[in-house]
């Protein structure tokens, strides 16, 4: 027997939450305006570009020797496993006894009994809101991050540059992330920390000097 729908002004409190989880678990479709007019393209769930973004520090892509950086493994992974705790946590506590099944039917359904009462609803949205946003915030292309740390493999802290046939003065290390990728790079030496190697450089960084 389908479940009784849910009055209407409800309908409309829940459209928030109802749209978060549909990004998060489920294709969407997007407009591109174009020279030749308007375009329809289709983009995978937000969570499924997570898990691409997580490869590298999760054992499921060991990397080619390409040279290339490494997948943004770091910050998506870490995030990737704050999703999965409190989604079934939440799990959990509206299905006590109840072994949860993937993250995105965990969360849905999660959401669909939240949805039923103001308090758990708002505090879903709220969760699934910040993931959108942040899942988004990863794939966004970022200015380098200036380091003001000295490089822990060369000691330098800033390196002279050439640019645009003038030297110019700058730090030596520099965080990226453009397209889903990540990673540190010292302009001096050229050493570079990727991925989960970042942990190593930062704990290098905070590491008084004798």
């Amino acid at each position: 027997m389908n479940a009784p729908q849910p009055p209407q002004s409800r309908a409309t409190m829940v459209n928030g939450l109802a749209s978060n989880v549909h990004q998060l678990t489920m294709e969407t479709t997007h407009k591109l305006d174009t020279d030749n007019g308007p375009q329809w393209v289709k983009a995978p769930p937000l969570l499924d570009q997570l898990r691409v973004a997580c490869k590298g520090i999760s054992g499921s892509s060991t990397g080619g020797g390409s040279g290339t950086p490494a997948p943004l493994a770091l910050s998506a992974y870490d995030l990737y496993l704050r999703i999965e705790s409190v989604v079934f946590f939440q799990h959990g506590k509206f299905f006590p006894g109840v072994k949860h099944g993937s993250l995105e039917d965990s969360m849905k359904a999660w959401a669909r009994v939240a949805s039923v009462n103001e308090g758990p609803r708002k505090e879903a949205e709220q969760f699934t809101a910040e993931w959108v946003s942040a899942i988004e915030q990863v794939f966004q292309p970022a200015k380098p991050l200036v380091i003001d740390a000295p490089c822990p493999q060369c000691g330098e802290l800033f390196y002279t540059a050439v640019e645009e046939g003038e030297s110019r003065w700058k730090r030596s290390l520099t965080g990226h992330a453009v397209n889903g990728q990540a990673w540190v790079e010292c302009g001096n030496c050229e050493s570079a920390w990727v991925g989960a190697e970042m942990h190593h450089l930062n704990a290098a960084i905070n590491t008084p000097t004798p």
